[in-house]
């Protein structure tokens, strides 16, 4: 049995139609089969509905695997309506009266609009009882978040279960927006919570960055990737040469690199407070001229250049050979402005090595970078090879290498205390003047 119709106005039914049915053939300009059966009313509803038409459309008797089925063959304008999902190609083959199976060539497009998301594809394969789409020849998918930025993903390999609104993609996965460039041997996209989930170390390149983890979860939808186990982050930044004193020359931009590693790294886009990166669990960050670590670090700010840090708070500055310590530090970089609080203290250390030569505790630090100088607050006491120096406030020089101590400033060695109006110590030396005036007494008086 076979039937063609080319250019029809009104389309065969292949089943008896309900007027609501005749109606809509009666005004369409295509072919259009809409496929019912005799079923009772809890059974209809458990089926999907499908309806599927084109300019043109061949019907065929044939046998799949034995038993015997209707062919139709849909050219010009082919589609295919599968609850909200669109389906259209240049031909389109459907097995059975129910359109239980689908074969889809030439310029497949799979379009849902309820979740903002777009399939394309040479080929494709419909299955409506597993409602799955599988895609192959340059499979793409595009999806829109709640700001109109679109995200494109190709793979070799592209799977759509519409029931559960999940997409699969396997085969050198490549995930691009205005943001990000993501690659993959594999993901997981979900398409309600436009997220997507990859595993075994995905590499995410961002602007002047790079970033991998054990897996990445990436949502469009708040412009945010979260990285799991052994995650780092690498970043080049252009920075402005730091001069010598007698230096007058225009001062040359260096290239610098940054690399972060934790346990955990949420990256946040956006612009400007609203972008960020923060590291979870033994963060720490590596650069040329320094070291820091910290339980959790904060990048923020527009640049990412601004630094918040909490708990077991390490800073190693190579440049000046010392080691800040604290719980809790702000740094702005705008500014150059650092502070430092919840046991805070500075190890100076020796010319050439890691050895400490003196500690300075102090209940806050402040660091001016445009002064090069530290200032540090509240019960300062300055602990060296050979005496303890109290005081209330003191000012480090990071160019002559000198601690001023005042407020009360005492000097303790072994049972004697001096007090005088000021002290200057050299940590790096191991030498401490005293001046305005001096009152020595033993310890116990």
């Amino acid at each position: 049995f076979f039937v063609f119709f080319s250019n029809i106005s009104r389309p065969p039914l292949l089943v008896s139609p309900s007027k609501e049915l005749q109606q809509a053939a009666t005004n369409t300009n295509v072919a259009t089969i809409t496929n019912r059966t005799e079923v009772s009313e809890e059974k209809e509803k458990e089926q999907v509905p499908t309806t599927w038409g084109g300019n043109t459309l061949t019907q065929e008797e044939k046998e799949l695997k034995g038993e015997p089925v209707t062919v139709f063959t849909l050219q010009g304008g082919a589609w295919l309506q599968h609850k909200t999902t669109h389906l259209s190609s240049a031909k389109i083959q459907i097995i059975g009266q129910d359109a239980i199976l689908g074969s889809l060539r030439g310029g497949v497009r799979v379009h849902d609009p309820k979740n903002r998301i777009s399939l394309y594809a040479r080929n494709a394969e419909y299955d409506k009882f597993a409602e799955t789409i599988v895609l192959d020849g340059r499979p793409r998918l595009y999806y829109l978040d709640k700001e109109k930025r679109r995200t494109k993903i190709t793979a070799k390999n592209i799977k759509r279960y519409m029931a559960q609104s999940k997409v699969i993609l396997n085969g050198r996965v490549i995930i691009e927006n205005k943001d990000y460039t993501i690659l993959s041997d594999a993901a997981v996209f979900w398409e309600k919570e436009k997220t997507l989930v990859m595993e075994d170390y995905p590499f995410v390149f961002g602007q002047n960055s790079y970033l991998t983890g054990e897996k990445v979860t990436y949502n469009s939808e708040k412009n945010k990737n979260v990285l799991e186990k052994e995650t780092s982050f690498f970043r080049y930044s252009y920075e402005k040469k730091k001069q010598k004193e007698a230096e007058v020359e225009p001062v040359e931009k260096q290239k610098i690199l940054s690399i972060f590693a934790g346990d955990k790294l949420v990256y946040q886009g956006g612009e400007g407070k609203n972008s960020q990166i923060g590291m979870y669990g033994t963060a720490r960050m590596f650069r040329p001229d320094a070291e820091f670590s910290a339980d959790f670090v904060k990048a923020y700010g527009e640049k990412k250049q601004d630094v918040l840090a909490k708990k077991s708070v390490r800073f190693f500055d190579k440049e000046n050979n010392m080691i800040i310590w604290g719980e809790h530090l702000q740094h702005r970089k705008l500014d150059l402005y650092t502070h430092v609080t919840d046991n805070a203290k500075i190890e100076f250390l020796k010319k050439g090595t890691q050895e400490v030569s003196a500690t300075l505790y102090a209940v806050e630090i402040e660091r001016f970078g445009e002064r090069k100088e530290i200032v540090a607050r509240g019960n300062v006491s300055i602990v060296t090879e050979s005496v303890t120096a109290y005081g209330e406030y003191a000012t480090f020089s990071e160019t002559d290498k000198k601690i001023v101590l005042e407020g009360n400033p005492r000097l303790k060695r072994k049972d004697k205390i001096l007090y005088c109006g000021r002290i200057v110590l050299y940590p790096e030396q191991n030498k401490a003047f005293i001046t305005d005036g001096m009152r020595v007494q033993n310890e116990k008086q």
